[in-house]
């Protein structure tokens, strides 16, 4: 029984040397990460930072956020670069009837700064690699590069997990998500989830997962509802199901409305 990281932590534990790393590293909390990441901005001899206009501490916030999203998105920091360019044509586009946009200038500039915040994530990653460090953003796309370069470890743990139950899948990452599938498609799985619970956006959770649950493991699932509430009395499940009534109309998944217990007080 673990969390999601803390399963793909060990995962890298156990392999890190097969992607060059140092198994027994630390791993940065927050407050390490952020004053790793600003000592890098700090350092950084880069021309362009100036032309932020920002004070130290926002662009070391920028280059964490950044730096997690790419690993919890499994994005390619080039693709990021790619789309900072593309958007500043936004800003060359004809105004209109009514003059320039302010609001849109400022979304322009802002997505500009993408591309010398590439540079500095590359910069801060070096920095982690150099202190052989990894943060919880990096366990999980350390782990799956860790099965895409040798396979035999995905199957001895298949061999050992021969039934596999996740739980709160409405938040499992992008990243995640894939590990997972990767591990264990095809194989028995159950999650549970629930999309009226979901923090969606929170370390790259995404609103697709539970409903692309069953073609993601290879296989056409089966859905149980649990809508008995064993811990609500009535009025508390009705105010609930009243909250929860709007969220249907846009669900991709169904809930069923909630219902007492036959022991529930009002």
């Amino acid at each position: 029984v673990s969390t999601y990281n803390s399963f793909a932590n060990a995962i890298f534990r156990d392999n890190a040397i097969l992607v060059g790393r140092e198994g027994d590293g630390a791993v940065l909390g927050e407050a390490g990460a952020w004053q790793l990441a600003r000592a890098t901005v700090t350092r950084s001899r880069d021309s362009r930072l100036p032309e932020l206009d920002k004070n130290l501490d926002p662009v070391t916030n920028a280059v964490l956020g950044l730096s997690r999203a790419i690993a919890e998105n499994l994005v390619d920091p080039e693709a990021v670069r790619l789309f900072a360019q593309r958007f500043a044509a936004v800003g060359e586009l004809p105004p209109g009837g009514r003059g320039a946009y302010a609001a849109v200038d400022g979304m322009v500039s802002a997505v500009a700064a993408l591309d010398t915040l590439v540079d500095l994530v590359g910069e801060y990653d070096a920095a982690k690699l150099a202190r052989s460090a990894v943060e919880y953003s990096d366990q999980v796309a350390l782990a799956l590069r860790i099965l895409h370069k040798q396979p035999p470890v995905a199957a001895e743990l298949r061999d050992r997990y021969r039934v596999v139950l996740l739980d709160e899948y409405q938040d499992t990452s992008v990243v995640q998500t894939q590990l997972l599938a990767e591990l264990f498609d095809g194989h028995p799985v159950m999650a549970v989830g629930d999309p009226n619970q979901s923090i969606y956006g929170w370390r790259g959770a995404s609103a697709s997962n539970l409903e692309q649950f069953a073609a993601q493991f290879g296989a056409v699932g089966a859905a149980y509802p649990l809508s008995t509430s064993w811990r609500n009395g009535h009025r508390i499940l009705d105010a609930a199901n009243a909250l929860g009534a709007p969220l249907s109309l846009v669900a991709r998944v169904p809930v069923e409305k909630l219902t007492p217990a036959p022991t529930a007080s009002e």
